[in-house]
């Protein structure tokens, strides 16, 4: 997949532009480094091996390691746009009032996959394929941009929380660029829309699975809750509204497996598991103040 991407970047229109391709191999185990050895006579590349797991933590080595005055994110698994970067430029210097601006990200899905997960009313695939999309005209959004792709100017203490963010657990706390996109919204950053600053998020087929979009809404849920506490009443250290609903979404799920259709006990065991992944990280944090 790592190669498919690498293509893609190779087949941008760059004219004009003075940038350079970082990349972290974060502890990987494949043919990684050899692919990119093929690449860095076709790329401005440059590597940084970083033993310690952890995107957030890559991340920020590389931000140790690169100087720039825009930052353009991405993953190993999308392919971008041939003006995916020269559009993120363009609406930098267009745009100087903004320090964070969002591309369109839409998902490539396998061939055969159903039309509910597919169709744009299917919510959940905002965040379970980081789908982004605001339409096809720029303009200011109030939404924290997914980490296929989006940039950030240059600022004193752009660092991302390494405690957040895929780290080769299977049950991690979801959100490792949200947390810092929010933090950033908080001291006064806004955002940016590029439409045409675009990638094509590829799915997998095991993506498609109610057992990977549950364990995905749990580690969402945990995200959640770590991001953006809620407020009022606890109980162990677990909002009462958090519990509350606990216990509707599990009553809705149970009675969708003993009559609801497919489709509707899929959306009822996201829900749930959201909500689990909610209490299990709230009663997480109590533990660890004792």
């Amino acid at each position: 997949m790592l190669r498919r991407t690498l293509e893609s970047l190779c087949a941008m229109e760059t004219a004009g532009l003075n940038w350079v391709l970082w990349i972290a191999d974060n502890g990987s185990t494949d043919e990684t480094q050899s692919v990119l050895e093929i690449f860095r006579q076709r790329l401005p590349l440059h590597s940084v091996v970083v033993e310690k797991p952890g995107k957030n933590a890559a991340l920020n080595v590389l931000l140790d390691h690169a100087v720039a005055d825009l930052y353009v994110f991405t993953d190993d698994d999308v392919l971008v746009d041939p003006q995916w970067l020269a559009e993120f430029t363009r609406a930098a210097q267009e745009h100087r009032d903004f320090s964070v601006f969002a591309g369109r990200i839409l998902p490539q899905f396998p061939p055969g996959s159903p039309s509910w997960i597919t169709d744009h009313s299917y919510r959940f695939a905002d965040a379970a394929f980081a789908r982004f999309d605001c339409g096809e005209n720029d303009g200011q959004v109030e939404r924290e941009p997914f980490g296929p792709s989006f940039a950030l100017r240059a600022m004193s203490g752009l660092r991302f929380d390494e405690s957040v963010g895929p780290d080769g657990r299977e049950n991690y706390i979801c959100g490792g660029e949200t947390e810092l996109l929010q933090r950033l919204r908080r001291a006064g950053e806004s955002t940016w829309y590029v439409a045409k600053a675009k990638v094509s998020h590829i799915v997998r087929s095991e993506q498609l699975q109610p057992e990977w979009l549950n364990k995905r809404a749990f580690r969402l849920g945990r995200g959640n809750a770590y991001i953006s506490p809620a407020n009022g009443h606890r109980l162990f250290n677990v909002p009462w509204s958090v519990l509350r609903s606990l216990a509707w979404a599990w009553l809705r799920w149970r009675y969708a497996c003993w009559l609801g259709s497919t489709t509707k006990r899929i959306y009822r065991s996201e829900t749930y598991f959201h909500r689990l992944g909610q209490f299990v990280e709230y009663r997480g944090r109590d533990r660890t103040h004792h």
